[in-house]
């Protein structure tokens, strides 16, 4: 697939913080390439999606991720006039349920996040938005490992949505408790090998 010469908006996805607010390096990694690519296409909209932790208990405690990648971003050059913060998603899926009301009528969306991530971020992205959507990738911090638990999650993710219309959010969110707790399911078989 030709990546569009514009995009009128990113959304990059978290990677993970701690809870004292640290960024992840794949947190780190998706802002400073986020960055790049705006200094290649500037959309008129960046948005930077996560909550606090990839951890329920840990919800709402303390900077988002997207608040964290924000800041990391506008040291690097994205004005703060282009930068949306959309601080309530925990899980891939909810990334882009919540990115809806940011790119609706938009009609290319960028997504950063790292390569492994893609396979599963574009799937989910093209059930939720009706818009044309690209990878941005994002190199770096790459294991085995990571990739296998990330293939595990993705095959995970299309048993579970792939019946589901595109741009149908009430059966999206209506998967999202089972999406989340099957991915976890995954993570830790996998944590065992």
């Amino acid at each position: 697939m030709r990546q569009p010469e514009h995009f009128d908006s990113f959304i990059v996805l978290g990677g993970g913080i701690t809870t004292d607010g640290i960024p992840s390096i794949q947190t780190n990694q998706r802002a400073l390439a986020a960055a790049a690519y705006y200094d290649q296409f500037k959309p008129s909209m960046v948005l930077f999606s996560g909550n606090t932790s990839w951890h329920d208990e840990n919800e709402g405690l303390g900077t988002s991720e997207a608040e964290v990648m924000a800041d990391i971003a506008m040291i690097h050059g994205i004005p703060a006039c282009a930068i949306e913060c959309e601080s309530t998603s925990t899980s891939t899926l909810s990334n882009f349920v919540h990115a809806v009301a940011y790119v609706e009528g938009q009609d290319n969306v960028g997504v950063v996040t790292h390569a492994y991530h893609q396979r599963r971020a574009l799937f989910i992205a093209r059930k939720v938005l009706f818009s044309t959507v690209s990878p941005l990738e994002t190199r770096g911090g790459e294991t085995i490992l990571g990739e296998l638990k990330e293939l595990a999650n993705f095959a995970v993710t299309k048993a579970l949505l792939h019946d589901v219309e595109q741009g149908d959010i009430e059966t999206l969110l209506s998967h999202e408790a089972s999406y989340k707790h099957k991915i976890h399911d995954a993570k830790r078989l996998l944590q065992k090998i």
